[in-house]
């Protein structure tokens, strides 16, 4: 179950069923200010927890996480859902910065050619002129592939590459818009995601479009990538 806290002046926690995004979730609100307010937060997630929750939507720049986690409460892991769409992030950055993704190369780098790096150059093939695979372990086996496939331009990875997107932390920083798809906090650049007509309240809105793709309710043609 997906549990839900939501601050508001004045409010002592309790729990009620409600949507968040066309999502049922368990909804805990409370007033985290003045000396109780550590205390009202402590109790939100014990009554989350009892009642089935595992997961939790947080409000914006929400820090105190070791109340939750105590309890056994994790938040929602916007990260698979980041890297499901690397590939059309990048075009995103690309178009931000004035440029045709058609004339532009994308560099995809990460400590293997794992699962969300294939998917991504596999989808670039038909959204930028080159794609560059930076990866010790599997690189060279996948850039084949998209030659033989595709007859796709695969080119080493170069300072200059106009976009690049990072699957992990220890890989090359240069480029010119590079996106971070790695823990503990991904980073778009100048990209941002959204869905038109949906409502996050004064939650993360990247979170709860995390939790709606996996629970099927996004259509990927209806988000925004600008």
């Amino acid at each position: 179950m997906l549990g839900q806290i939501v601050y508001q002046a004045g409010a002592r926690p309790r729990l009620e069923r409600a949507q968040a995004g066309g999502l049922r979730v368990l909804r805990a609100e409370l007033d985290p200010e003045g000396f109780w307010g550590e205390r009202r937060l402590r109790r939100a997630a014990r009554l989350l927890a009892r009642a089935g929750a595992v997961r939790v939507l947080v409000p914006r720049g929400f820090d105190r996480w070791e109340a939750l986690e105590r309890q056994g409460l994790r938040r929602v892991d916007p990260l698979p859902f980041l890297r499901a769409h690397a590939a059309v992030l990048a075009v995103a950055a690309l178009r931000k910065a004035g440029q045709d993704p058609a004339r532009c190369a994308v560099a995809l780098r990460g400590e293997r050619a794992g699962r969300d790096l294939e998917r991504a150059a596999h989808q670039l093939c038909a959204l930028v002129r080159e794609v560059c695979v930076s990866a010790p372990r599997g690189g060279e086996a996948l850039s084949g592939t998209l030659r033989w496939e595709y007859g796709v331009a695969v080119r080493p990875d170069f300072a200059e590459v106009p976009a690049a997107v990072r699957f992990d932390p220890g890989t090359w920083a240069a480029g010119g818009a590079v996106l971070d798809l790695f823990p503990p906090s991904p980073c778009l650049g100048p990209v941002g995601v959204s869905l038109p007509g949906l409502e996050a309240g004064d939650g993360d809105p990247l979170c709860l479009l995390a939790a709606l793709w996996e629970a099927g309710k996004v259509d990927g043609g209806a988000l925004e990538f600008t």
